[in-house]
């Protein structure tokens, strides 16, 4: 009850990020993002520069004073020494924009005794290590699949350690192991390399201990029971299962995060140039996109040969009779190298 009032007072007091629609629907509006005790405050702009970066930095130090003194009040004070800030600014560099890198900052923040404390700026390609998942403002996952590596070896270690019997290292591998490392999949966008790493870490240690031969095919290792096989964890079909499925559980639950979800793609459909949906074809790559949780659904879902259509999601419309979709044409191309898709997207814009 305590924390909700605190956030609905700093919202009345601290107008957050403001991202809007590019069809003119809600956008995304936020102050905060909290879970338990751990809170988010967000800052931003539409324009670019590191004049703006400065200048949403500022904003952001006004919105985290004012949370740490509403705080106060509740008695409830803000833990500096656990905070950090990030920012995902952007720069011009050959008529492109380009993620900041080298953009610096110092936020310092007051407790109720007027004590000042230094809150560290961290680079945008570093991760902030939230509830169990290491994301990077980028979009970076090599910290995360870092984590994954290393939780898994630990397990793996254990296992060894420890001598089991057939059927107790598979209750390990089952209830253990994989609700521990495979959980963050809803949102991870590892490679197929990626995975198939993690899987020779477990099938390493894992098939002995449960009297498999290693050289077993993996279509009867990895195969669902009800077709002999033994449906032991296969990482890239467990990321395309639980990422497809958190994406369409969330739209349908068609609330705040689905908005968020529907206001990217609608821009992430802008800028494709595209008048098909982008999720109903994913078989013509965008390659002159950045990559993004979007651009990895589509491309795991044209290997899956399937397709999502999302009823809340904008299009636009051909103007004439019998036009054509030229960056669809142009995406197509085997002719054409990504620099030159880029290029052509860039002067469509």
């Amino acid at each position: 009850m305590t924390s909700s009032i605190i956030l609905f007072a700093h919202a009345i007091l601290y107008a957050g990020i403001v991202l809007p629609s590019v069809i003119g629907k809600t956008g995304i509006r936020k102050n905060n993002d909290a879970y338990a005790d751990d809170v988010d405050t967000w800052a931003g702009s539409m324009d670019y520069g590191q004049v703006e970066s400065h200048s949403v930095m500022c904003k952001l130090t006004e919105g985290a004073q004012k949370w740490s003194n509403i705080q106060d009040v509740a008695a409830a004070s803000t833990a500096f020494h656990k905070c950090i800030t990030q920012i995902l600014g952007h720069i011009v560099v050959a008529s492109s924009l380009i993620i900041d890198y080298e953009f610096e900052f110092e936020m310092d923040l007051l407790d109720i005794k007027g004590a000042r404390t230094r809150i560290p700026l961290v680079s945008p390609d570093q991760p902030n290590e939230g509830i169990g998942f290491c994301l990077a403002p980028d979009g970076n996952q090599k910290h995360e699949f870092g984590r994954r590596v290393e939780k898994i070896k630990h397990m793996c270690k254990a296992a060894v350690s420890m001598h089991l019997r057939q059927h107790e290292a598979f209750i390990l591998l089952t209830c253990r192991l994989v609700p521990q490392t495979t959980y963050v999949m809803r949102l991870s966008q590892f490679t197929m390399k990626q995975c198939h790493a993690l899987d020779v870490l477990v099938m390493g240690v894992f098939l002995p201990l449960m009297k498999i031969n290693r050289n077993t095919p993996r279509a009867l290792v990895h195969g669902p029971l009800q077709y002999g096989g033994m449906d032991i964890v296969k990482h890239s079909a467990l990321q395309d299962q639980w990422g497809l499925y958190y994406f369409i559980q969330t739209l349908r639950w068609d609330d705040i995060i689905a908005n968020d979800i529907i206001t990217v793609l609608d821009a992430y459909q802008l800028a494709s140039g595209f008048v098909s949906c982008v999720m109903l074809i994913p078989t013509i790559h965008i390659t002159y996109l950045s990559d993004g949780w979007i651009l990895h659904l589509r491309t795991r879902l044209a290997a899956l040969d399937g397709r999502l259509s999302i009823e809340k999601s904008w299009a636009p419309h051909l103007q004439r009779r019998d036009d054509d979709s030229i960056m669809e044409v142009i995406a197509d191309s085997r002719g054409l190298t990504p620099k030159e898709k880029q290029l052509a997207n860039k002067m469509r814009i």
